[in-house]
């Protein structure tokens, strides 16, 4: 008979393996965001740090990543053409052009960031 460890492990495994990965950010959704531990670490660090859980931690993941499919695309889904924005280079606040951070390194970079790496 098997344990509940091992019971909660494949069912873990068979729905990871059934879930659909979104192939650009216009198919992202709000579930599938809460689903990643790198996109929560942000949150957590701009609202108390590891101590953000359950109630707070839904606020908070409403609060910047929209409530609905429909407020976060138009929030976070830009064309990025000519703008530019504040970002961190290293340690250094400097202001750029938004392609810059959507490079690999840049985005890179932003994740060793997130995980004090």
């Amino acid at each position: 008979m098997p344990t509940d460890g091992t019971v909660k492990y494949a069912i873990c495994k068979a729905r990871q393996a059934v879930a659909v990965q979104p192939e650009d950010l216009e198919q992202l959704t709000i579930l599938y965001l809460k689903s990643k531990p790198d996109l929560l670490t942000a949150p957590r660090k701009l609202n108390g740090g590891s101590k953000l859980e359950n109630d707070a931690l839904e606020a908070a993941i409403k609060t910047y990543f929209g409530s609905s499919g429909e407020r976060f695309k138009p929030t976070f889904i830009t064309e990025v053409n000519n703008k530019h924005s504040k970002h961190r280079k290293g340690e250094q606040l400097t202001d750029g052009p938004l392609n810059e951070q959507t490079s690999v390194a840049a985005y890179t970079s932003a994740l060793a960031h997130l995980r004090q790496e």
